[in-house]
């Protein structure tokens, strides 16, 4: 130990290559130019219990925290805030949290487990945020995920972005399984495919078509998809020449449509309206207990002709 570079019963090895371990109870095992506890770049406050496995260039200042390796990875601290990013750790890979902007971010319990120039942003202290890996992602909402891919960003509160491409899932409780330019922004909402924009709370919509035209929802609890061929198979078997298959495309949608048009308005009402549904099945009800109190009273009836037989 070289109490210029290690704090109480700390321990940087390969002091000779820049390594330091200022905080107390912290460990840097080797590597170039690595920091546990301290930030050579922006001295302020020492944290202890901190390590820095290897790598290059790797510095981690937020209470209890560890980098494993990699190279320019930074957990950094807070002035304002002694508990900035306590228990996170980033496990390796190339510039992740790395900002050179003015942004604040302020977590606890947040994991990068590699990848780069990915990054954590919580303006709010939001904990447990979590990126797998791929190339400048980033994550700010509470408990939120991206597990891969490319400028995809989870913003929402238990938001989760699986992969693909420059994907934003911005509403509380949002998914995307991948894909591209797609958003979920309204609460509980589902987006995949390419460009495909759930606004609205409780709404999916899904884009296969793979144009460049946007398909959003237009309200709550609304499932979109846009597709160019639907196919609909009514059983295990698609059957001799697809027997059991229903298509939908754009010579035959209109096929649909004038079947549907062609039906008596209120026909179509009662097929669909929830309400019809419950009134016939409390109207069923009333008609079985009415029944049931005919063959009692027949059956009174009955033992009172044999009781004065």
């Amino acid at each position: 130990m070289n109490s210029a570079q290690c704090g109480n019963y700390s321990m940087a090895r390969v002091i000779e290559n820049d390594n330091l371990a200022l905080g107390d109870f912290s460990t840097t095992g080797g590597g170039l130019g690595n920091a546990a506890g301290s930030d050579p770049d922006n001295p302020g406050p020492t944290h202890a219990y901190v390590v820095v496995g290897g790598g290059a260039g790797n510095v981690a200042n937020g209470p209890i925290t560890v980098i494993s390796g990699g190279f320019d990875n930074h957990i950094r601290s807070d002035d304002s805030s002694p508990n900035a990013n306590k228990y996170s750790v980033i496990s390796g890979g190339n510039g992740n949290n790395r900002l050179d902007v003015d942004e604040e971010y302020l977590t606890t319990g947040s994991v990068i487990t590699g990848g780069k120039l990915n990054q954590w942003i919580g303006r709010k202290k939001s904990p447990q945020m979590v990126i797998s890996g791929g190339h400048m992602n980033r994550v700010s909402g509470k408990q939120s995920v991206v597990t891969g891919g490319e400028g995809n960003a989870a913003t929402g509160m238990y938001s989760v972005v699986l992969g693909g491409k420059e994907n934003t899932a911005s509403g509380d409780f949002s998914a995307i399984p991948g894909g591209l330019l797609n958003v979920a922004a309204g609460k509980h909402s589902v987006a995949m495919g390419m460009r495909a924009n759930a606004k609205h709370d409780n709404s999916m919509v899904i884009n296969l078509q793979g144009n460049r035209q946007v398909v959003e929802s237009t309200h709550d609890g609304q499932f979109l998809v846009q597709a160019k061929t639907f196919r609909f198979q009514f059983t295990n078997d698609p059957g001799i020449d697809d027997e059991n298959v229903l298509s939908l495309n754009a010579d035959n949608i209109q096929l649909l449509q004038d079947a549907i048009d062609n039906q008596p308005v209120e026909s179509v009402r009662r097929q669909l309206s929830p309400s019809d549904i419950r009134r016939k099945k409390e109207r069923d009800l009333r008609r079985d207990e009415r029944e049931l109190r005919i063959v009692e009273r027949e059956r009174k009836y009955q033992e009172f002709l044999a009781r004065n037989d």
